[in-house]
């Protein structure tokens, strides 16, 4: 059985370090975000390694579990991205990279 293997793009590891950040801003360990979540705690903590990307359920069901939309999850991990970015080295995502993952976020979510 063949399978395929998705690359871990600069956005996703934003994404991860803003997951991070927020986990512990709210001082909740790794399971308890699983637990709030409903993500499965092995599936968290392989997207936390960066061992595996996050889907769109994932996302929103984590940014949930903060109270908070899919879209301010990904704009604060972008804000982050943009403050600590070391000049001369761009780990900002593109916009076309993000603009494509709000759209698709948005087209859930009227459809939901």
């Amino acid at each position: 059985m063949a399978t395929s293997a998705r690359t871990i793009g600069e956005l996703t590891r934003l994404i991860v370090a803003e997951i991070r950040a927020a986990t512990t801003r709210a001082s909740w360990t790794q399971p308890q975000l699983a637990e709030r979540s409903g993500v499965p705690f092995r599936t968290l903590e392989k997207i936390l390694r960066l061992e595996s990307a996050i889907d769109v359920e994932q996302l929103r069901a984590i940014a949930q579990a903060f109270g908070i939309t899919p879209d301010e999850l990904i704009a604060a991990a972008r804000r982050n991205g943009e403050l600590y970015s070391v000049e001369g080295s761009l780990i900002v995502p593109d916009a076309g990279e993000i603009d494509e993952l709000l759209a698709h976020l948005s087209k859930e979510e009227d459809d939901g």
